[in-house]
């Protein structure tokens, strides 16, 4: 997996109704943009990297393997999907911006557009949810490093802990 991102666009297709044939090159910016501003702020810089490294270094396993396909993986998936949605139809070129238009089908409107930005965050905020418990449980023990952030690093912000709606950063 490149630069030790927490899910492969195999497995975000999976996980979404995005079709199995979508560029890698397009949908991965939105998988490392997600990764970077909604999971680290979840997970805290110590556990981000650890769950980072090993993935660069192909050494994840055990209960991070765990903490990243059964938690990481589907909030990741939907946050990405929620933002390619958004940017799918453009081109940006050496000309400027193009909007493509399909032969085979009809553009959808940017209400029927927001509606599946929207559904999408709405579940990746359920997701968020699911991660706050073994985090909020299992942290001490399972993964000492969500709670060692230091002056420097960005501490752990949890998804529901203590509040009433749904946190989206």
């Amino acid at each position: 997996m490149a630069e030790g991102l927490f899910i492969t666009v195999k497995r975000l297709v999976q996980l979404t109704p995005l079709s199995g044939d979508i560029d890698q090159d397009k949908i991965t910016p939105f998988i490392k943009s997600g990764q970077d501003l909604h999971i680290e702020p979840l997970l805290g810089t110590r556990l981000f990297e650890k769950i980072k490294a090993d993935i660069e270094g192909g050494t994840l396993a055990g209960d991070y393997l765990t903490l990243t396909q059964t938690y990481i993986q589907p909030v990741l998936a939907h946050l990405a999907a929620a933002d390619f949605y958004q940017f799918h139809v453009y081109q940006i070129q050496n000309g400027g911006i193009f909007k493509h238009e399909s032969e085979n089908g009809i553009s959808i409107d940017k209400n029927e557009v927001d509606r599946l930005v929207q559904h999408e965050r709405d579940i990746a905020g359920r997701y968020m949810q699911k991660l706050d418990n073994p985090l909020g449980y299992f942290a001490p023990t399972l993964y000492p490093e969500y709670s060692q952030a230091t002056a420097d690093e960005e501490s752990p912000e949890p998804a529901r802990r203590n509040r009433g709606g749904i946190y989206l950063g």
